[in-house]
């Protein structure tokens, strides 16, 4: 579970499978251990077993288990198809929007790129989503390019390799 840290219920395409993911977390915040008992009672006592499918989804699910050796990559699998389903839906909505003329272009496309990127952005707990700046970067490749900074590679050693690469 310490491996699948990004995996929430929302990533999940069955609102079942969403719920006994809740249950598991509840039952690890509660310092115990998830199996199919204690993932059992906590879906008793909130009142989700039946939404579920009852003790036959739930049994069915835990005796096809399979024990796996990289769990965060199934997690990553999850979660690249909710980002799959996240698309999907605001190209549906955002193509209905490009057809109604009352919208200017400009605009439209910008909603159309923050959307997406809503969409399939993942955010870790505690942490913001952060866009990348690329001014400063450019701004020292061309201070390095004029001659005002050092080399931002290694020096190879060969003064003229290095004149002409700004470094290794």
């Amino acid at each position: 579970l310490d491996l699948v840290g990004d995996l929430e219920v929302k990533h999940f395409y069955s609102a079942a499978n969403g719920e006994i993911w809740r249950a598991i977390q509840r039952v690890r915040a509660r310092g115990m251990s998830p199996d199919h008992v204690t993932v059992r009672d906590d879906l008793v006592a909130h009142g989700k077993l039946d939404a579920v499918g009852g003790d036959a989804a739930l049994y069915d699910i835990t005796s096809r288990l399979v024990t796996t050796g990289e769990p965060d990559k199934h997690a990553a699998e999850v979660i690249a198809l909710y980002q799959r389903r996240a698309v999907i839906q605001v190209c549906h909505e955002m193509g209905a929007k490009g057809y109604d003329r009352a919208h200017e272009t400009s605009p439209y496309l910008e909603e159309v790129q923050a959307e997406v990127f809503r969409a399939t952005a993942v955010q870790r707990p505690g942490e913001g989503l952060t866009r990348l700046d690329p001014l400063p970067f450019l701004r020292s490749v061309e201070a390095v390019s004029r001659g005002e900074l050092a080399p931002m590679g290694a020096p190879t050693s060969l003064d003229a390799l290095d004149e002409r690469l700004r470094g290794y």
